[in-house]
């Protein structure tokens, strides 16, 4: 098994890594800084480091050259180094520094597929097949739904980062979302203070965070600012910043409101399933199966998911996670496969029911 560490200040950066990392049965250590970084290399081996560029403090350089000083064989440690703008000069120098090559940031499932084969081919890796979230996430459609009032959210964009998870993409939110608000009274304090340096380190890390949420308006308005950054001309700089500060602000009101709409959810949930619901009769339980069917055929939305939420929250067989799949289907508005599932699993009692000869 790879021993692999993250150095990224980044939360919701390391959290989508060490996620897209779990899909090859590699479990990471995570720090947040060079300083901690280092706290893990001199305690513990690793096969392959990843580290961020811009970090306080010790930047992703300075860190590559320390950790190199005490792994210097760069065939045995793999050092990945990662940037939102990848260029030949800083190619140069953290090769100079000991990183084995550089990427762009963030890194999708295939690109890091492609790193860990390019350095270690000769190893069999546990690949877990990937899953069918919009199957087994039984929160997806409401998930979705709760999100379209965000409309600075792409939530394609953002659910990419999550590996297809809706309830990943909630979790990654929530980091997000604490983030962003430390973000912003950052930049706040730098704009008082006029220090130039960690006012351009806020702008570069608000880039990451709107990149791995899928907030592709502001990221655009951030990206700009970033790139034309110039202290020349501070005026004009400040009031960029205040106006991308409301905006923030904003996106914050309403993500804290979808995130208090999405515990309120799981909580109703959980207390639902706490509450024992009185025994149904085997009778009992195939009429509903028959009149879900009927509904399905006939179309009937609302009538079909309180049939089907029935029989989810009184079964306590096998059938109960295909159920939950024509639950998903139905919401999807796929009637023809939650019909063709639904037909199987009263084919099946059907048959456990007839009496043998």
């Amino acid at each position: 098994m790879l021993k692999v560490l993250v150095v990224d200040d980044n939360e919701v950066n390391t959290m989508i890594l060490a996620n897209m990392l779990e899909q090859f049965n590699i479990s990471a250590n995570v720090a947040s800084s060079g300083d901690k970084a280092l706290h893990f290399v001199e305690r513990y081996y690793y096969d392959m480091i990843f580290i961020d560029h811009i970090m306080p403090k010790m930047d992703g350089i300075q860190t590559t050259r320390a950790i190199r000083a005490i792994y210097p064989d760069k065939q045995k440690t793999i050092i990945i180094a990662l940037t939102s703008n990848v260029t030949d000069k800083l190619k140069f120098r953290y090769r100079m520094a000991g990183a084995n090559d550089i990427f762009c940031k963030p890194l999708e499932l295939e690109g890091l597929t492609t790193i860990i084969k390019q350095w270690f081919n000769d190893l069999d890796f546990i690949y877990k097949e990937k899953k069918d979230y919009q199957c087994i996430d039984p929160w997806s459609r409401r998930i979705r739904a709760m999100l379209s009032n965000v409309e600075e959210i792409d939530y394609e964009d953002g659910l990419m980062y999550a590996l297809g998870s809706a309830t990943q993409y909630i979790n990654i939110l929530k980091v997000a979302c604490n983030d962003l608000s430390a973000n912003l009274e950052s930049i706040g304090i730098n704009i008082r203070t006029n220090s130039e340096d960690d006012l351009r380190n806020d702008i570069h890390k608000l880039k990451n965070i709107l990149t791995s949420i899928g907030a592709l308006g502001l990221l655009k308005s951030v990206s700009e600012l970033y790139n034309e950054y110039d202290f020349t001309i501070k005026k004009t700089v400040t009031k960029k910043c205040l106006r991308i500060e409301m905006q923030l602000k904003e996106l914050l009101t309403k993500l804290h409101r979808v995130l208090d709409q999405y515990d309120a959810m799981i909580k109703n949930e959980k207390e639902k399933q706490e509450t024992p619901y009185p025994p149904i009769t085997d009778s009992e339980y195939e009429q509903c199966l028959t009149n879900t069917i009927y509904y399905i055929k006939r179309f009937e939305y609302d009538s079909i998911v309180k049939s089907l939420e029935l029989l989810i929250e009184r079964d306590h067989s096998d059938n109960r996670k295909e159920l939950q799949l024509v639950l998903y289907d139905i919401q999807e508005f796929n009637y023809d496969g939650a019909l063709n599932r639904i037909l199987s699993i009263k084919k099946g009692i059907d048959a456990i029911s007839i009496p043998e000869n």
